[in-house]
């Protein structure tokens, strides 16, 4: 019975792999018929801008920013050739749209010397194209190639070839967009000789600086979603894009990339794999089902790695380690760590710092400082602290192999679910250490009670709208488009549009534009597309060129007083929704401006000593596709940063203070202002008020005096009973403080609350940590100086001077408790104080 199962079974996983292949041989012949419309064209070559004529596949405009080259509408074989489209040497605008170009497949092509070979589309040395709304198969090496090529867009292309190198490649190339586009076979297909599918995605390599990935979804590829390599690429934005089923996600080395709002979902191995990177930033983005959801890699070399922030990540459900720290100097904050099957953080590397974060239900250690091959001076020097860890599988949750780690910030440490009591003085804080190696006696010696309130963010995915942003209709014409958007957020939603137009001949039904222009149209008008998912919205702004018998760019094109570059111009302060140029503008160094109309909110009315002051910042960015994309930094007295956020809440002295808030786009450009802010001591009355209550104060005191000596000595008697009241619970705390800056310093001194990033900072040449090593005071010390502070406050004496006068009285009525090296210890730190 069991050989008559299995052979059924095989029977039908045979019948199943012919099914399949003959499925493949179906789509790969259907894909092969030109698409409905497209007519056959032979390939094109431009070698200069002289060279776009019709013969090569132009059908309308004269080259200029209003009036691009347009080739579109044809299907191209490259079978012959082996290159489909080739421009090189141009900086003419043009746009190449609504084309097929495949079986670009000899194999011929080299990715560094030869770039037309075996390649859909090759850009060398061109400027100003965009490649938009195309279809791409079987060609050899990839489909879309850019080399020494800058300041090009890449929109919605639909890039299908099984077994490229990889759909776009990118060399020697800067201030490019790949926005929208679709890459990867639809099936991910593995043959007996062991040939796989198309190996990237996208591939940035040599010497590429400033380019973008926005909203594309790449998928099926048997190497990297996208890939950075380590030659000489800066600045790169990856942003807002699904990647899924690929055995890397996003592959980065280099420095100052921004990875963020993605969504990096089923990969085979690492969902984002930073290798050797400096300086960047990973923010909001979604790592979910990978084998390891995070992995910042470092490899010992000469040129030491790190200085990257993670911050604001969701990593979950990911076959093995969530976050595996390798490199050195990393800050992970405020990141989801949860229901990982391995490890929630796996740390191999030195001095990073991993705080407020969420570490749940994690298959193995919540943390797991790792003595990686067997060396236990791998891993030192890291911080682990104000993190939540809950209900991870090992016992204990955490396990710290290493030396010199720390566990707790000062006066605060890490929540452990199993680990929330005893607190006899109910100050929030477990009495006893939580041990995470007892071997070498490490542990985290101030766990806290109750968890801290952390949350995190959802990647920012707005909808990316099918759009041109150039159309052409000819006197008399239909002119009829029915918008789409693609929406990656995965969540069934419906679209709310609302388009507007300057074209009185055009109807607007929802998403649905259509009309016939006369000859009273002629010129240049505009649709600008709203498009809401609910969560997030996103624009398009169309210029739309009615001509009337030759294409437009002809001598005999008519103009009118809507004709692009006078003062009606699209994109100036008449542009409906907004008063910025269109998403397409090009991106350039000469073209990309700061952050612009930087403002500061500072409170209204007078502000007092002791006062929790709140200052929130606000600007926008020009340059950027998807609205602001700004950093803000705070400093404070020219000390800073202080604060790194939208939101500054502070605690200022009595005085005159120098606010400066600097604003940072993600190319780097910078915009700054600074306030003044004073700060006036604790209300003060009227002269004559103060006059009056001196007099009946004087009276009183008169009336009393014989009383008084009865009723201090009793509340001395009440003061040494009194308990300060518990706190109201454990929230994140404003600031790392030592034990005697907790006792003696006045609140008045500037803190950061919660919510900020400490940085390191040079201080007289000195890097300074945000926790520099302090030495605790003894036992005795510190019992004795806890129970004056205690008494102090019982007799709600003023803060500053007058307290420590006050303790010092307390010292000295309490000299023949202690011994004398302890009382004259305690009594040189109130004089210091």
């Amino acid at each position: 019975m069991d050989r008559k199962i299995a052979f059924i079974v095989m029977l039908l996983l045979v019948v199943a792999v012919f099914v399949g292949l003959d499925a493949l041989v179906s789509e790969e012949s259907t894909r092969a018929l030109p698409p409905s419309g497209l007519t056959s064209h032979a390939p094109i070559e431009i070698n200069d801008d002289d060279e776009f004529n019709e013969t090569n596949g132009v059908v309308r405009g004269s080259g200029t920013p209003s009036e691009p080259y347009i080739i579109e509408g044809w299907d191209i074989n490259a079978d012959t050739t082996d290159f489909g489209i080739y421009i090189g040497n141009t900086t003419s605008n043009v746009i190449i749209r609504n084309c097929r170009v495949h079986h670009a497949n000899d194999n011929k092509g080299d990715i560094n010397i030869d770039t037309r070979w075996s390649n859909g589309i090759t850009l060398e040395t061109v400027q100003n194209c965009v490649i938009e709304t195309c279809e791409f198969d079987n060609n050899r090496m990839s489909d879309i190639q850019l080399y020494r090529s800058s300041r090009n867009n890449i929109m919605f292309n639909d890039c299908n070839s099984d077994l490229a190198t990889s759909n776009i490649i990118v060399q020697h190339s800067f201030d490019n967009i790949f926005y929208g586009n679709e890459l990867g076979p639809h099936e991910h297909y593995s043959f007996p000789n062991g040939s796989t599918t198309t190996y990237n995605g996208i591939w940035i390599l040599y010497d590429s600086d400033d380019n973008e990935v926005i909203g594309n979804r790449i998928c099926n590829h048997s190497g990297s979603g996208v890939e950075v390599g380590n030659n000489g690429n800066d600045k790169t934005c990856i942003i807002a894009n699904l990647i899924m089923n690929n055995t890397i996600g996003i592959r980065i080395s280099g420095e100052r990339h921004r990875i963020m709002d993605n969504k990096v979902l089923g990969n085979y191995q690492h969902g984002i794999y930073a290798d050797m990177t400096s300086d960047g930033f990973i923010t909001r983005n979604l790592c979910e089902e990978n084998w390891r959801g995070i992995y910042l890699n470092f490899d010992g070399g000469s040129n030491p790695q790190g200085k990257n922030l993670l911050y604001n990540n969701t990593v979950r459900f990911n076959t093995g380690e969530g976050i595996v720290a390798h490199g050195m100097d990393d800050i992970f904050y405020r990141n989801m760590v949860v229901a990982n099957m391995g490890h929630g953080f796996s740390i191999r590397g030195n001095r990073n710092e991993i705080y407020s974060n969420h570490i749940k239900q994690n298959g193995g250690y919540g943390v797991f400082i790792e003595a990686h091959w067997g060396d236990s001076d791998k891993a030192q020097d890291n911080m682990i602290y104000w993190n939540n860890i809950i209900g991870n599988t090992n016992s204990p949750q955490a396990l710290d192999e290493c030396n010199n780690n720390t566990w707790n910030e000062t006066i605060m440490g890490n929540y452990w679910s199993d680990h929330t009591s005893p607190d006899a003085d109910s100050d929030g804080i477990v009495d006893i250490p939580y041990i995470v190696n007892a071997s070498a006696g490490i542990s985290d010696k101030q766990p806290v009670t109750a968890p801290y309130s952390i949350t995190t963010e959802d990647p920012v995915m707005p909808p990316m709208i099918l759009a041109s942003d150039f159309e052409y209709v000819e006197v008399n014409t239909s002119f009829h488009r029915k918008y789409e958007a693609i929406d990656h957020n995965l969540v069934s939603s419906s679209l709310v549009w609302n388009i507007s137009t300057n074209a009185t001949w055009l109807n607007i039904t929802g998403n649905d534009v259509k009309g016939t222009p006369s000859e009273n149209d002629t010129g240049s008008c505009w649709i600008d597309i709203h498009v809401n998912d609910g969560p997030e919205s996103n624009y398009r702004f169309v210029t739309l060129r009615v001509y009337k018998g030759t294409y437009p760019g002809s001598s005999t094109q008519p103009g009118n007083d809507t004709q692009p570059g006078n003062n009606t111009e699209p994109g100036n302060d008449t542009e409906p929704g907004n008063d910025t140029e269109p998403d397409n503008a090009e991106w350039s160094e000469e073209t990309n401006s700061p952050p612009t109309k930087l403002g500061m909110v500072v409170p209204s009315g007078t502000i007092r000593e002791g006062d929790r002051i709140t200052l929130t910042a606000s600007s926008f960015d020009p340059d950027h596709v998807f609205g602001d994309n700004v950093t803000y930094e705070w400093y404070v007295d020219g000390v800073g940063p202080v604060c790194v956020g939208d939101t500054l809440e502070i605690y200022l002295g009595k005085g005159t203070h120098v606010i400066r808030l600097l604003a940072t786009d993600h190319y780097g450009l910078r915009t700054e202002i600074s306030r003044d802010i004073t700060v006036q001591g604790h209300a003060e009355s009227d002269n004559d008020i103060w006059f009056t209550l001196g007099i009946i104060a004087f009276a009183v005191l008169l009336a009393i005096i014989v009383s008084s000596i009865f009723i201090f000595k009793k509340s001395r008697e009440r003061m040494d009973k009194v308990d300060l009241p518990p706190g109201d619970g454990i929230d994140i705390p404003p600031g790392p403080v030592s034990h005697r800056e907790q006792i003696f310093t006045p609140p008045t001194i500037p803190q950061v609350t919660t919510g900020s990033l400490p940085y390191t900072r040079e201080v007289g040449g000195t890097i300074q940590t945000p926790f520099p090593g302090r030495a605790p005071l003894s036992s005795s010390e510190e019992m004795v100086l806890k129970g004056l502070e205690k008494e102090a406050l019982s007799s709600r004496k003023a803060p500053g001077r007058t307290r420590r006068r006050e303790l010092r009285r307390l010292l000295r009525d309490r000299r023949g408790e202690m011994d004398e090296e302890t009382y004259l210890e305690v009594m040189s730190v109130l004089d210091k104080e």
